[in-house]
């Protein structure tokens, strides 16, 4: 009965990791500088174009800045600092569990006057060597895969090499090989 009740609190433990392995949001990071070095104490924000919800930091002595836990959408982001022009950056994109990498360059001048940059952001991912892929609903139900199972799919995206047959495995049989068996006694 001990083996039991050890077994299922494992398997609870090990499913509850797993739910807060899966984060939906972005984040922004990057440095603050002028043309000779870093600016600390710069009063970042990024505002979301569709919902108007505003998000602001710091930047540190290094003039590094973290923005995390941002919602996927479009921003515009601002800096500013005392002796420099205001910054504005109206092509950001934030996507689902990326780290977005933004850098700052300020120019000396009046706060009253601004910077504007309107080119888009580069889609290579500079800020961390990972991977990640997001499949949508649709993309779902128009895949070719007999019975839709979760472990075909993930066999599908990129950068996941398959180590068996995925018409063998049967993910949602109890007599599979994904079934989970508590020991016996």
């Amino acid at each position: 009965m001990l083996r039991r009740i050890a077994f299922g609190t494992a398997i609870s433990l090990n499913f509850l990791a797993m739910a807060f392995g899966q984060e939906f949001r972005g984040s922004l990071s990057g440095h603050v500088l002028d043309p000779q070095q870093a600016i600390p104490n710069v009063q970042i924000s990024a505002t979301e174009k569709e919902t108007g919800a505003k998000f602001a930091t710091v930047s540190n002595a290094d003039g590094t800045f973290v923005l995390p836990f941002l919602p996927p959408g479009p921003y515009t982001v601002t800096a500013a600092a005392s002796g420099f022009k205001r910054f504005s950056n109206t092509n950001n994109r934030i996507t689902t569990n990326e780290r977005e990498q933004l850098d700052v360059q300020l120019e000396v001048g009046s706060i009253d006057q601004s910077i504007t940059v309107t080119a888009e952001s580069s889609m290579l991912e500079t800020a961390t060597a990972s991977t990640g892929q997001v499949i949508n609903t649709s993309q779902v139900e128009n895949l070719p895969i007999n019975g839709r199972a979760p472990v075909m799919l993930g066999q599908m995206t990129f950068g996941v090499p398959p180590k068996s047959d995925p018409k063998f495995s049967r993910p949602f049989d109890n007599s599979g090989p994904f079934a989970l068996r508590p020991p016996s006694n």
